[in-house]
C-alpha cells in the first residue's frame, strides 16, 4: 500500500471505528499485512481505544493471521489478553475456528488464562496439526492449564522424535505435578541426558514426597550421569531429603548404600549420625560400604559418634582405616584424645598401624595434638621414614617446621634427601575423594610408580591434553564430569594404544551400563582391590 493509500486507509478506519461499523472495520483489517510497522502499531492503538466487546473479534481476526513481526504479535497478544478476562468464550471460538491461519496466540492465551474448557479443543489440535511450533505451544498450554485428564496426551509426546516437543512435554507434566504426572516422568528417564536433566530439575524444584522418592530411586540407576545428577540435587535439597534417604540404609544393596552415604555425608546434618553408626554396628560385609560410612561420619560434626569412630581403626581393610582416621580427625575432642592415647600407649603392632592410618589420612589435628607425646612421636617418625610416601613426608615435615619443631623435622628430612628418584611409569589418578587419592599415592608409590593426583576431572583433562601419562586411572562416580565422560573426552585426542585407561569403581553393575564399551575404557577394577590386583592390572595395560 502506498503512502497516500495508507493515509487514506487510516482515515477510513478512524471513521468506521467512530461509527462502530464492525463490518467495514473487518474489511479494512484484511489489508493489515500491507501496512508498515508504524502503521500496524497505529491501528492497534486505535483499536485499543474502542469498547472491548467491539474490538475483541477484530483483534481475534488479526491474531489468526500469519504475522512475522514479533513486536506486532506481542502487542496483539497483550491487547487480547487484557480484554479476554471478561469474554473468554472468544478464545474458545477462535481455537475451534478452522479458518484461522494461525492459532498460536489463542493457544498461548488458553494456557495463560488456565482455561479448563479448552482442554478438549487443544487435544484435538494436537491430533490434527503437524507444525512443530503449534504442537509445542499446545503442549505448553495444556501443562499451564494443569488438567490431569490431559496427562496421557502430553505423556505421548515425551517420546517424540522431535527433542523440542519431548522437552516441552516433560515440562508440561512437571507443571501438572500430580503423582500420575510424576510417575510418567519417572518412566521416561533414560532416553536422553538432556531430557533426564530437565526431569530431575523438575523433581528437585517440586520437593514433595513423590518427587523426593523418585529422585532417591535414581541413586539405583545403571546410568552414572543419572546417579550423579540425583546426588547433586539431593545434596542441595538437604535436610528435607534425609527421611527418604535413611530408608535406603535398611537395604542390602551395597551400591545404593554407598551412594546414599555419600549424599548424607555431604548434607552434613547431625541427625544422620545415629542411623549411620547403627549401620556400622551391623558390620556390613562390603568394605566399600564401611569406607563410605566412615567417610560420611567425617563430614558430620557430632561428639556422640567420636568413640564409635575408633572402631574403624582396627578394620581389616586399609581404605576403611584411613576413612575412620580422617573422620576422627574432623571430630576430635578431649575425650577422644584420651581414648586414642590409651590405644597407642602399648606401642604394639595395632598402635603402629593406627598411627600409620593417621599419617596416611593426613590427620593434621591429631598429629598436631599428639606429636609432642613420646609414644605417638616415636611411631610417627618410624612410619614417616620407612613407609609413608614422599608427599606425606614432605607434608608433615612442613607442618613440623610450621609449629617450630625443627628437631623432629630434621629427623625426617634426610629421608627426603636420600630417597632415590623413582623412575617408574607416570600415572595420572582422578578421584573426587581426597581419601582415595591419599590411598593411591601410597599404593602406587610403593609399587614404584610416579602418581599425579587430580580431585577434579576437568583439571585432569586439561593436563592430560598437554602431557600424556603412561596410564590414567579414573573413578566412575564424580560430579560434573564422571569417569565415562572423562574417558570419552580423552579418547578424542588419544587412542587406547596411545594412552591406556583403567577405571576403578565400587559400581558392581558397571558392565550393564550402556555405552561402556564405546567409551574406550581398557580395564575395570572394582574396589576393594589389593596391591597385587592393582600391580597386575597396571602391568597388563602398560607392557608393550
Amino acid at each position: 500500500m502506498s503512502r497516500f493509500k495508507q493515509k487514506e486507509f487510516m482515515s477510513e478506519l478512524e471513521y468506521s471505528l467512530s461509527k462502530l461499523d464492525s463490518i467495514k472495520v473487518k474489511a479494512l483489517l484484511e489489508y493489515f499485512d500491507h501496512l508498515t510497522h508504524k502503521g500496524k502499531m497505529t491501528v492497534l492503538y486505535k483499536l485499543s481505544k474502542v469498547d472491548d466487546a467491539f474490538t475483541l473479534p477484530l483483534l481475534g481476526q488479526l491474531a489468526s493471521k500469519k504475522e512475522d513481526d514479533k513486536k506486532i504479535r506481542d502487542k496483539i497478544y497483550e491487547l487480547l489478553l487484557e480484554r479476554s478476562f471478561t469474554s473468554p468464550n472468544v478464545i474458545e471460538e477462535w481455537l475451534a475456528n478452522d479458518k484461522a491461519e494461525d492459532k498460536i496466540i489463542f493457544i498461548q492465551m488458553a494456557g495463560e488464562l488456565q482455561m479448563d474448557s479448552t482442554v478438549s479443543i487443544l487435544e484435538e489440535i494436537l491430533n490434527s496439526v503437524l507444525d512443530n511450533d503449534v504442537i509445542n505451544a499446545t503442549i505448553k498450554a495444556l501443562g499451564e492449564i494443569g488438567s490431569p485428564f490431559s496427562i496421557p496426551t502430553i505423556a505421548d509426546y515425551v517420546y517424540s522424535n522431535n527433542p523440542e516437543s519431548a522437552y516441552e512435554a516433560i515440562r508440561a507434566l512437571g507443571e501438572i505435578g500430580d503423582p500420575v504426572a510424576l510417575k510418567r516422568l519417572s518412566e521416561a528417564v533414560g532416553r536422553s541426558e538432556e531430557g533426564d536433566s530437565i526431569i530431575l530439575d523438575i523433581l528437585a524444584s517440586n520437593q514433595d514426597q513423590d518427587s523426593l522418592c523418585i529422585l532417591n530411586e535414581m541413586l539405583s540407576s545403571h546410568f552414572s550421569y543419572l546417579r550423579n545428577m540425583a546426588k547433586d540435587h539431593l545434596i542441595k535439597i538437604g535436610s528435607k531429603a534425609i527421611p527418604v534417604l535413611l530408608e535406603n540404609l535398611k537395604q542390602e544393596n551395597s551400591d545404593l548404600l554407598i551412594h546414599t552415604l555419600n549424599v548424607l555425608g555431604l548434607i552434613g546434618d547431625s541427625s544422620v549420625d545415629l542411623p549411620i553408626r547403627k549401620l556400622l554396628h551391623n558390620e556390613p560385609a562390603d568394605s566399600n560400604v564401611r569406607f563410605a560410612a566412615y567417610e560420611a561420619l567425617g563430614f558430620i560434626k557430632s561428639t556422640r559418634s567420636a568413640m564409635s569412630l575408633a572402631g574403624g581403626l582396627s578394620d581389616p581393610e586399609y581404605q576403611v582405616r584411613i576413612a575412620a582416621a580422617k573422620a576422627i580427625d574432623r571430630n576430635l575432642s578431649d575425650v577422644l584424645i584420651h581414648g586414642l592415647k590409651n590405644l597407642i600407649e602399648p606401642m604394639d603392632e595395632d598402635a603402629a598401624n593406627m598411627v600409620g592410618s593417621f599419617i596416611d589420612a593426613e590427620a593434621d589435628k591429631i598429629f598436631d595434638v599428639l606429636v609432642g607425646w613420646k609414644p605417638f612421636q616415636m611411631l610417627a617418625v618410624d612410619y614417616l621414614m620407612s613407609q609413608a610416601s614422599h608427599e606425606l613426608r614432605d607434608h608433615f615435615t612442613s607442618l613440623l617446621r610450621g609449629r617450630g619443631d625443627t628437631k623432629m623435622a630434621n629427623t625426617i628430612a634426610p629421608a627426603l634427601k636420600e630417597e632415590e628418584e623413582v623412575k617408574g611409569l607416570n600415572i595420572y589418578v582422578v578421584d573426587d575423594s581426597k581419601l582415595m587419592l591419599n590411598i593411591y599415592t601410597k599404593k602406587l608409590g610403593q609399587l614404584g610408580y610416579n602418581p599425579l593426583l587430580f580431585q577434579y576431572p576437568a583439571e585432569a583433562l586439561e593436563v592430560v591434553k598437554e602431557k600424556k601419562p603412561d596410564l590414567l586411572i579414573t573413578d566412575l562416580n564424580m560430579p560434573e564430569i564422571n569417569g565415562l565422560q572423562l574417558t570419552k573426552k580423552i579418547r578424542e585426542k588419544y587412542s587406547p594404544d596411545e594412552l591406556p585407561i583403567m577405571m576403578i569403581t565400587t559400581q558392581s553393575d558397571l558392565e550393564d551400563e550402556e555405552g561402556v564399551g564405546d567409551t574406550g575404557i581398557d580395564m575395570i577394577l572394582h574396589k576393594p582391590f589389593s596391591d597385587d590386583d592393582l600391580k597386575e592390572g597396571i602391568q597388563k595395560l602398560t607392557i608393550l
